[in-house]
């Protein structure tokens, strides 16, 4: 172990320690608070069970208050009393509003006097059935700033434990927009992880990291469902009878999210003794499926596990120097955040940066990897080139040094003008060959000198002719020239000339390169195009103008002479 692998192994485990020991004493005393905290000031709760119409006024002072409440199950009438504080000065159009959530149905009375109600208390038929939250609006002559008495009686028939009421005053047009902006924030949220999910599940198939897709997949859509499930009340003013229900379902759900996210980073990493790894994360899942007492501290603990041995893991890749360890760390600590600071909402934006970080390293994985494709395509296409250029060279050495020996043994004047030509030649490849591209006037400096030898050569008249060029255009080099060669090689001088034309036309669209060769043909179009010379045109054309950016026809032309056309696309693909 490196220097660098020690202090981040010493870092590493004080972290965890800090970690473990503010985890657990936040959760302890989340779940050991007595009264529901909201932004206003409760002065005290007082609890009765039974019925006595008396609790609701001011006056009354009642004899043995319970301060918590009884254990016992599907309490048909209980009342609660608490005061609040309405300190805030309201505008003339604003009213002072109470959202109030209770385990059943229930009666509210602002210092004594009825506000309304939420389901039935009366007895009978749907008895304690009720939406799970209600809004109030306070009469103007009752919602005075000061200390008022919140007094609630509450049917519970049928619910298997009591719970304290929610009871939130403020602004009403405040109480019913805030659900509101909370839900174009879930929306949000809620279509990051829908995207993703739909996204991973289809890439998986054809991707080399298919479990990490799949996993990872499974993720999204298990935060998908847990958000709907938590934000369901946005929706659907359901009962506290469903409302059962739907605790159940979250905590299944936190559960399924709490095993996939050490799994799947199990999988990123590819670490050894996987199946060990998971089957104490699950062994510690299940005790705290056991020894929870309630649905909420079941999900925190089953989140809490879930990130500890996610921390974990990912400080192993750390020690272990893994690629983009750090990055993902911070993913993992964003969503750690909902230990500390209001579980529900934070639970989701964290995961909501941990999926968008996930996605980021994916994304950056397959760019790097498109790069080194195209990279490797480049260097094919380069060495298929190179292997080309080894081809011709030799092959055009062998026959003008052939050619020179018959010049100098019967004109030794043609001789040296022939050497001269030749000099030029190969001082002109000898520039360019290493060249993506070049001039265009270079390229025809090099077919005229070319021209010239091959006219000392043949005894033939061989002529460039060129329109519409533009000298300072770039192309491959050769290219060109390798069409004259074809043209040399595949067609008959007629009475001792040849003439080679090079034609230019341009669009909006596309620029096309023409060379006409003059002559009788001597061979078929298949011939031509299984060349040498046209393939290694074909490999500087997809060096230089990249592949499905061109196109190159190759063509007899009655009654004499040969086609060759090069058109290459402005923007995009042809």
């Amino acid at each position: 172990m490196n220097s660098l692998s020690k202090i981040n192994t010493i870092w590493l485990i004080l972290f965890y320690i800090s970690f473990l020991i503010l985890a657990l004493y936040n959760g302890f005393n989340y779940f050991n608070k007595s009264v529901i905290e909201s932004g206003f000031d409760y002065i005290d709760f007082k609890v009765k069970i039974g019925d006595d119409e008396s609790w609701r006024w001011s006056d009354f002072q009642a004899d043995s208050l319970l301060i918590s409440l009884p254990k016992e199950k599907g309490v048909d009438l209980w009342w609660i009393r608490t005061k609040i504080n309405l300190d805030k000065t309201l505008g003339p159009n604003e009213k002072y509003g109470l959202k109030v959530s209770t385990s059943g149905a229930h009666d509210l009375y602002f210092n004594g006097h009825y506000i309304g109600s939420n389901g039935i208390t009366t007895g009978g038929p749907g008895s304690g059935i009720a939406k799970i939250y209600q809004f109030y609006v306070i009469p103007d002559s009752l919602a005075t700033i000061g200390v008022h008495q919140i007094a609630l009686r509450i049917s519970s028939k049928g619910i298997y434990k009591l719970h304290y009421p929610e009871i939130l005053p403020d602004e009403y047009g405040n109480l019913t927009r805030k659900p509101l902006i909370l839900a174009l924030f879930i929306h949000f949220l809620a279509g990051i992880f829908l995207f993703l999910f739909l996204y991973f599940i289809i890439q998986a198939p054809s991707s080399e990291t298919k479990r990490q897709f799949l996993t990872f997949s499974f993720l999204c859509l298990g935060l998908l469902l847990l958000l709907v499930f938590e934000y369901l009340k946005f929706y659907y003013q359901y009962s506290y009878t469903f409302h059962v229900f739907r605790v159940e379902l979250i905590s299944y759900l936190t559960l399924f999210v709490a095993i996939l996210l050490p799994i799947y980073l199990l999988f990123h990493y590819n670490f050894s003794k996987k199946r060990w790894l998971i089957l104490i994360g699950l062994i510690l899942l299940a005790f705290a499926f056991v020894l929870s007492p309630g649905y909420d501290e079941r999900a925190y603990y089953f989140i809490f596990i879930s990130f500890f041995s996610a921390l974990a893991i990912v400080g192993r890749a750390i020690i272990l120097e893994k690629e983009r360890h750090y990055l993902i760390f911070t993913g993992v600590l964003c969503c750690s955040i909902c230990l500390f600071i209001y579980f529900d909402l934070t639970l989701f934006l964290g995961f909501g940066i941990f999926s968008l970080i996930i996605t980021f390293h994916y994304l950056n994985e397959s760019i790097q990897e498109k790069k080194e494709y195209q990279a490797s395509l480049l260097k094919a296409k380069r060495l298929e080139v190179e292997l080309l250029k080894m081809k011709l060279q030799p092959h055009f050495l062998m026959n003008t040094l052939t050619s020179l020996i018959d010049i100098i043994e019967g004109d030794r004047h043609q001789a040296k003008a022939f050497v001269i030509s030749l000099s030029k030649l190969f001082d002109i490849i000898n520039e360019i060959s290493s060249n993506v591209s070049i001039p265009l006037s270079k390229e025809l400096d090099l077919c005229k000198e070319h021209l010239k030898i091959m006219s000392y050569r043949k005894n033939v008249q061989y002529s460039l002719i060129t329109k519409s060029l533009n000298p300072s255009e770039q192309i491959p080099p050769a290219v060109l020239l390798t069409i004259l060669e074809n043209g040399l090689v595949h067609n008959k001088p007629i009475d001792h000339k040849m003439e080679f034309i090079v034609d230019f036309e341009e669009t909006d669209t596309f620029k096309k390169y023409i060379v006409f060769s003059s002559g009788k043909t001597r061979h078929l179009n298949k011939e031509i195009e299984d060349g040498i010379g046209n393939r290694y045109i074909k490999a500087r054309l997809n060096e230089f103008y990249q592949e499905g950016n061109w196109e190159f026809i190759t063509q007899k032309e009655e009654p004499d002479g040969w086609f060759t056309k090069i058109k290459i696309a402005k923007n995009g693909a042809l």
